[in-house]
């Protein structure tokens, strides 16, 4: 029993001097962050040629980000972040143009409509990390997002040549026939990342982020509304899940 005893207590001991052996270092380091997206909005939705409403399908963009960490001292692991990110976000609704024909000859075409937002997006987190062994490295974090729409279009693109590509700016002045600007540039939400490090160096990530705005405009409302016989259009909010690769320096 004494010698049970003594191998239980020696394995703790090991065990907890890896532990202290692998605890992350405190102090501050830089990420440069690239990978994909898989966007989409919330309530975002159009009306046919038959007055029907359609929902509108999610779309892939890309993201670019550059992030600043500090890993808190004597927190064994827990840390904080902040960063910067160039995002592309947005819905899209492939769809066949009934209200549109070239002289009845060559039938109606399929049109691609792409919602397709650039946003510029600074990302807060708090969060936690352990090290499995010298090498290897998890963690998770979450924390709010704040952003800027700086560019994009809502864009009508037929499949067949015969027909031109047509677009107005996402935040533009003008969104659509209704001829008022529509979306709001501002943006803020929640969200969770989780991902694991090879060599304090090399990362992978997973993250989903949800907006809590309504980025519609209130004039846009009162306009739809007059115009689609006391119809309200429901709230409109991003969401997004993304895949990343990091690099520490």
């Amino acid at each position: 029993m004494k010698k049970i005893l003594s191998m239980v207590m020696a394995v703790l001991l090991c065990g907890n001097v890896m532990a202290l052996d692998n605890e992350p270092e405190s102090g501050t380091s830089w990420q440069l962050l690239v990978g994909f997206n898989a966007s989409g909005m919330k309530g975002a939705q159009m009306i046919d040629a038959q007055g029907h409403t359609q929902k509108f399908d999610g779309k892939i963009g890309v993201n670019l980000g550059f992030k600043f960490e500090y890993m808190l001292p004597n927190a064994k692991g827990t840390y904080i972040n902040a960063g910067i990110d160039w995002t592309q976000k947005g819905a899209r609704k492939k769809f066949i143009d009934t209200a549109t024909d070239v002289n009845g000859d060559h039938g109606t075409p399929k049109v691609n409509h792409k919602w397709q937002a650039h946003y510029l997006e600074l990302p807060i987190h708090a969060g936690y990390r352990y090290n499995i062994n010298e090498k290897f490295g998890v963690y998770g974090e979450i924390g709010p997002y704040f952003a800027i729409g700086v560019t994009g279009k809502n864009r009508f693109k037929p499949t067949d040549d015969m027909y031109e590509d047509s677009h107005t700016m996402f935040f533009g002045k003008k969104f659509d026939d209704l001829n008022k600007k529509a979306i709001q540039r501002f943006d803020c939400g929640f969200g969770f990342r989780i991902g694991g490090e090879y060599n304090n160096q090399y990362s992978f990530n997973l993250a989903y982020d949800f907006g809590f705005t309504d980025i519609y405009t209130d004039k846009y409302r009162t306009e739809w509304k007059k115009n689609h016989l006391g119809a309200s259009l429901p709230n409109l909010k991003n969401h997004n899940f993304t895949i990343t690769f990091g690099y520490r320096f």
